[in-house]
């Protein structure tokens, strides 16, 4: 569960939702000239999540932003933001809405030896899948208390419920453009 509720945008009518992900080096101005770059062009800016690490000046954003693909055709949106990218070195700068592309498995211990060996909290983690098991870069991890009052067809159920939470949200942050890289094996998720 969520510590707070998001509630939902109001869209204009004839308005849709635009999300742009941005990673570039860090420097004054960024946010300005994406917002300068979106209301040139009638859009207004929603939301932006901003990261930038403490020992490496290296930006990192996802904006929402509404905006009438009337006044604002897909083809000079996307030229608008090469151009924002290409100003600042952007490594990343992605407008779109993701195909599904399943690259997420889930890691848990095998419940029967959790069981066995009795923890007191089961574990899932999903995470990019690369060749090496278990070693992709991690989206979303949750944990669940267990006690001995579990049974293992109980303990089951709570590992395979907490699988298929953890997996949906991290689904959902990738589908949302929530998901970033950042250095060499982690994620940035908004």
């Amino acid at each position: 569960m969520l510590p707070f509720a998001r509630r939902p945008l109001s869209i204009p009518e004839g308005n849709l939702l635009g999300i742009h992900l941005f990673q570039c080096p860090d420097k004054v101005g960024i946010v300005a000239k994406l917002s300068e770059c979106i209301a040139s062009r009638g859009g207004n800016m929603r939301r932006v999540d901003v990261f930038v690490p403490d020992d490496k000046p290296f930006y990192y954003s996802r904006s929402e932003f509404t905006y009438n693909p009337k006044l604002w055709p897909r083809d000079v949106l996307h030229d608008d933001f090469l151009r924002l990218s290409n100003h600042f070195n952007a490594q990343r700068s992605i407008v779109r809405v993701p195909d599904l592309d399943p690259k997420y498995k889930i890691s848990i211990l095998a419940s029967k030896q959790a069981f066995n060996a009795g923890v007191k909290l089961i574990g899932a983690t999903s995470h990019f899948v690369t060749p090496e098991l278990d070693a992709g870069p991690i989206i979303e991890q949750m944990v669940e208390r267990v006690s001995h009052r579990d049974t293992l067809q109980s303990f089951v159920v709570k590992s395979e419920n907490l699988e298929k939470q953890c997996l949906a949200e991290a689904i959902k942050s990738y589908c949302e453009l929530r998901v970033l890289p950042y250095e060499q094996n982690k994620t940035v998720v908004f």
